[in-house]
């Protein structure tokens, strides 16, 4: 799940229980007032304070306690995957320039891979790329590692193989 989306639905979450909070001391105090208004402006029924009884300080603070740091956690999940978002957005973002300039300082393996994949419309699967090559899986895995550092692909999971993707 989308962290974003996780911290808003926190924060609703939040936002609804602190609603609910409110609401029930507000009914309580009600019931209270009533109560008094019936007997007439006493507050002590069967010997014990109304007020007293009806105070539950502990669980409205607790309850308030826990909607807030509630809150705060879907702040900060929310903010946290915008940078998140903004870090990927500027890695990703490498001008053909740049990625020409770093063809030219490829090895003859290295450019033999990056040769097959342009023929292949940029995406192959990894396993295909071992056949095509005629290096071993071993040698494609390590050749595939340097130019992923070299941000000139990246390669996606699929089930047993990986899907190679020239940027």
């Amino acid at each position: 799940m989308n962290q974003k989306y996780l911290g808003l639905g926190i924060i609703i979450a939040s936002l609804i229980l602190l609603a609910a909070i409110i609401s029930f001391r507000i009914e309580l105090n009600n019931a209270a007032k009533q109560i008094v208004e019936q007997n007439e402006g006493m507050c002590i029924v069967d010997g014990e304070c109304i007020h007293e009884e009806t105070a539950y300080p502990v669980q409205t603070y607790g309850g308030i306690i826990v909607a807030s740091l509630l809150f705060a956690l879907g702040v900060y999940l929310t903010i946290a995957s915008r940078k998140i978002n903004a870090g990927y957005s500027k890695e990703e973002s490498i001008s053909r320039e740049d990625i020409e300039k770093r063809h030219n300082l490829l090895n003859g393996d290295e450019k033999k891979v990056v040769v097959l994949l342009k023929e292949a419309d940029g995406t192959m699967f990894q396993s295909d790329l071992v056949e095509k090559s005629g290096f071993t899986k071993v040698k494609v895995t390590r050749i595939l590692d340097v130019l992923e550092g070299k941000r000139l692909l990246e390669r996606k999971r699929r089930g047993m193989t990986n899907v190679v993707i020239l940027k």
